[in-house]
């Protein structure tokens, strides 16, 4: 994978590195701390071993994940989101949140109101479904 960016925008640099199906997930999960391999195959239900060993390698290779040995057991490896990748997602973020605030701004209170109330509620709803995972059967 080629991490050197056709730009400075932060956005399309992430899209560079995680804009394929499975990396983006990789990294939200990685958010909570760091996991396992198994720990990763079974949150991302219906990834394949293969596929996850790719999007890995090529996020560490960007510098956005870090891989070390378990301390509980020396035959397994514990994958976590680095300093950098943070800043990575940060700087999304923040260019997300500069987009968005001036049409924020253009909605009525009430409607900027349900909006809010509907924000919460697919928050809710994304820690229960990270507290419960449950494999894509599709």
């Amino acid at each position: 994978m080629d991490v050197n960016p056709r730009s400075g925008c932060a956005i399309n640099l992430t899209l560079e590195v995680i804009g394929d199906k499975w990396s983006l997930l990789v990294i939200r999960d990685l958010l909570t701390g760091a996991k396992r391999f198994t720990d990763l195959m079974d949150r991302l239900g219906g990834i394949t071993p293969k596929t996850l060993s790719q999007r890995l390698r090529e996020l560490e290779d960007a510098g956005l994940v870090s891989r070390s040995v378990d301390p509980g057991d020396a035959r397994a490896v514990r994958i976590r989101i680095t300093a950098q990748g943070r800043r990575t997602l940060n700087a999304v973020r923040a260019d997300r949140a500069a987009a968005i605030e001036p049409q924020l701004a253009m909605l009525e209170p009430g409607d900027r109101q349900v909006l809010v109330d509907a924000v919460q509620v697919l928050r809710r709803l994304l820690d229960n479904a990270a507290v419960t995972p449950r494999r894509n059967t599709l």
